[in-house]
């Protein structure tokens, strides 16, 4: 039944309508900026994501750290990997803020709502052995 029910959200992440960020142009300042556009809670200003009704300001403020030392990696043609995408948020801001990225999410959820060129996720449960050897030979 396990299988029957990954299959069946499988085969609704594929079907999925999402949202086309490549040609979305986005004037910002920092990374924080685009990580309370986009809604991750990496940002400073971004509402509580697990209650919709909240005005609570909800953000971890990574974008400093994460600036300090990616700046330097900004225009350059890397792949940046993320483990643990939610909804695609962080790998949206990434795909803007490194404009010549390739972007990887991982993930056990098919949460994930962007579309890009440039962005590629993987399903995994890092905590499953299958799913890890599975995702070593892709």
């Amino acid at each position: 039944m396990k299988k029957i029910s990954w299959y069946y959200k499988k085969l609704i992440f594929v079907l999925k309508k999402r949202t086309d960020i490549d040609k979305k142009i986005i004037k910002y300042n920092s990374l924080n900026d685009l990580f309370n556009y986009f809604g991750t809670d990496k940002g400073t200003n971004v509402k509580n994501p697990y209650n919709k009704n909240s005005n609570e300001i909800f953000g971890h403020g990574f974008a400093e750290f994460y600036e300090k030392h990616f700046e330097k990696f900004k225009n350059e043609k890397i792949n940046l990997l993320e483990i643990g995408t939610s909804y695609g948020a962080s790998l949206a801001a990434f795909m803007h803020y490194f404009p010549n990225a390739n972007i990887f999410g991982l993930d056990r959820n098919f949460k994930y709502k962007y579309k890009s060129k440039r962005i590629f996720f993987f399903y995994c449960n890092t905590t499953d052995e299958n799913d890890l050897n599975n995702f070593k030979k892709k």
